[in-house]
């Protein structure tokens, strides 16, 4: 008897055909998840090197920043006892606080350095393109607070602020992360403030250098610049080390070592002959170094002060108080490294007190 065909022995293939399309998608499936997940890492990882790198530029715009801060505070503690010297003078001056207001911009890279100038404009292609970007804005507020009514003696003061910016990028564009399209952007802020002290239109006539401390010793002038008794003008002698003097009226120095003037000339051509500044005497009692070993270098000193009374950093002709004496840093700052207590180098004793 003859058997009845089979009727599924062909979709044995067709099964088989099926399963492999199965696992193939399920296959494609999952590298398509691996390369996603792979991808994400790695714009993961990259993003976060791209960052790092912005940051590092940022905050290397920063230290910059924080580089020229001293300039700008001496710059306008400068300009500011010399406009209140002009005062003492002639009462009828009227103080002006440092430059006007302004913003300076600036660029650079952790390998080239920074440049940073009244030249460089916002829409410069040097700065635009640059990989650290910098903005310094200088502020300043002048008032004056009257100590003497009689002769309108008094204080001027000037709060100097700076507020900045710096935008840092990384060196390389990425496929993963557009870190270096926008960058990382940090503030700085840091507000100071310089004095100068105006004698008052009628006050001392030059017999005493001005603002010491009111406590303290007065400190008389002890000498003159000389004159050619025929003609009136600059003629020539020896003055003494240790003498102090007023010249024109209004501007104080003493004398470092015996000194021959010449005739023609004046106090700032000869190097021992110190301008002394205008302004308040600051105390430097306990000035010994800084722990552990008492490291006295220039700018751990500034650091000291600064944290002491909040003035600004110490310039050559500046008075200071210590144990009761008056002395005056006697050489520019560039030149001194050690600073040892007074009466140690690089201070020189005030006479006559």
């Amino acid at each position: 008897m003859q058997r009845a065909p089979v009727l599924f022995s062909n979709n044995k293939k067709g099964s088989a055909l099926a399963f492999v399309i199965i696992i193939a998608a399920a296959l494609a499936i999952l590298v398509s998840a691996a390369f996603l997940m792979a991808e994400s890492s790695i714009a993961s990882s990259d993003s976060g090197i791209k960052s790092r790198e912005a940051y590092l530029s940022t905050k290397s715009g920063i230290e910059f920043i924080k580089s020229r801060l001293a300039g700008t505070i001496t710059g306008a503690h400068n300009h500011l006892i010399s406009q209140v010297a002009i005062k003492n003078s002639n009462p009828e001056h009227e103080v002006e606080i440092s430059s006007k207001d302004a913003t300076l911009y600036g660029y650079g890279s952790l390998a080239d350095g920074f440049t940073m100038n009244s030249d460089i404009l916002e829409n410069s292609p040097l700065y635009e393109d640059a990989r650290i970007k910098i903005t310094y804005s200088v502020e300043h507020q002048l008032s004056f607070v009257e100590t003497d009514e009689s002769t309108g003696a008094g204080t001027y003061a000037a709060s100097v602020i700076v507020t900045a910016t710096s935008l840092g990028k990384s060196p390389e564009a990425s496929l993963f992360t557009d870190i270096f399209e926008k960058g990382i952007l940090l503030t700085f802020e840091y507000e100071d403030q310089i004095t100068a002290n105006y004698s008052g239109g009628n006050g001392q006539s030059g017999d005493y250098i001005p603002d010491t401390d009111d406590e303290g010793p007065g400190i008389p002038v002890t000498d003159e610049w000389p004159t050619d008794e025929d003609t009136g003008e600059t003629g020539t002698g020896l003055m003494s080390g240790g003498s102090t003097f007023v010249y024109n009226g209004s501007t104080y120095y003493v004398i470092l070592y015996n000194t021959w003037i010449n005739s023609g000339t004046q106090p700032s051509d000869y190097p021992h002959i110190v301008l002394i500044n205008p302004g308040s005497a600051r105390n430097i009692d306990g000035w010994n170094g800084v722990p552990p070993y008492n490291h006295k270098y220039l700018d751990l000193f500034n650091q000291w002060m600064h944290e002491r009374d909040g003035g600004p950093d110490i310039q050559r002709g500046d008075k200071v108080i210590y144990n009761g004496l008056y002395y005056i840093l006697r050489d520019d700052p560039d030149t001194i490294s050690w600073v040892n207590a007074p009466p140690n180098y690089p201070w020189f004793i005030i006479p006559n007190q």
